[in-house]
């Protein structure tokens, strides 16, 4: 379980800082600055209250806070230009959603009490984290843990959703086809198979011409 929690800590992460530039002699202070910016926004993060929907079909549910919180994180420190990020906030936007709704479509849900055993673990482990003055930098320019995770925290639950459908797809094919969890020859065998079930999801959505212009309108009144 702690396994789990920790690959979606790095996952959320890698959304909030991987789309602007790192100096690789700077990192601390590059992760200090994106935790800045997203502070400065902190309070409408955290206080985020517009769920109308944007885009509701057979494939997505998509409301204003989606395009919202997406935008705000990824528009921090990111030298793109409007059009990119735009475009970059609604691709990955409509991805988190088909596999949000394809594991909860199978059942899939995460209770409060899973959800304060995952803080729990990710507390734990930031303590033996290989990067962790990166990623205190980060969390300490935003207000701490408990802002954080005030902030992430319908991120942090829909991620977790998806991880629990995706780990018992592993656990089925492993089972399957008698490989062993946790064999390094099965772990790469298996990423690449994650990868390419998440796409055959993906590619299956029908987002209209129409949908998209709401998308893409909704984004631009969230930058500034």
């Amino acid at each position: 379980m702690k396994k789990r929690y920790i690959i979606v800590l790095v996952f959320v992460l890698f959304c909030a800082c991987s789309y602007f530039s790192i100096d690789a002699n700077d990192l601390k202070n590059e992760f200090r600055q994106k935790g800045e910016n997203v502070a400065d926004r902190k309070e409408e993060l955290i206080k985020k209250k517009d769920s109308t929907v944007i885009v509701d079909n057979e494939f997505v549910f998509i409301t204003s806070d989606d395009i919202f919180e997406e935008v705000v994180l990824l528009s921090s420190n990111n030298p793109a230009s409007k059009d990119d990020i735009i475009a970059s906030s609604i691709e990955t936007v409509i991805e988190r959603a088909v596999l949000i709704k394809k594991a909860e479509s199978l059942g899939y849900n995460i209770s409060e009490k899973e959800f304060e055993e995952y803080k729990e673990s990710i507390t734990q482990a930031l303590e033996n984290a290989e990067n962790k003055e990166d990623i205190e930098a980060y969390i300490d320019a935003i207000g701490g843990l408990d802002a954080y995770f005030k902030i992430m925290s319908d991120r942090l639950k829909n991620g977790l959703i998806v991880r629990k459908y995706l780990d018992d797809e592993k656990m089925k094919y492993a089972k399957k086809n008698g490989y062993i969890l946790g064999d390094a020859e099965f772990e790469i065998l298996w990423n690449e198979k994650e990868e390419r079930l998440k796409s055959s999801i993906i590619d299956n959505v029908k987002i209209s011409n129409i949908e998209k212009k709401e998308l893409e309108r909704e984004a631009a009144k969230y930058l500034k």
